[in-house]
């Protein structure tokens, strides 16, 4: 059995990869909004 400070390690890194791929996106989406507002 692992301890319970490994666990919360592995716990934490797997969360922030998978926010990762999310803040991408929304980062494009916002990029794309700020472009839209400019036209106008």
């Amino acid at each position: 059995m692992t301890s319970k400070t490994y666990q919360i390690k592995m716990i934490r890194k797997r969360k922030k990869s998978a926010n990762k791929e999310n803040r991408k996106a929304d980062q494009k989406r916002i990029d794309k909004n700020a472009e839209v507002l400019k036209e106008k």
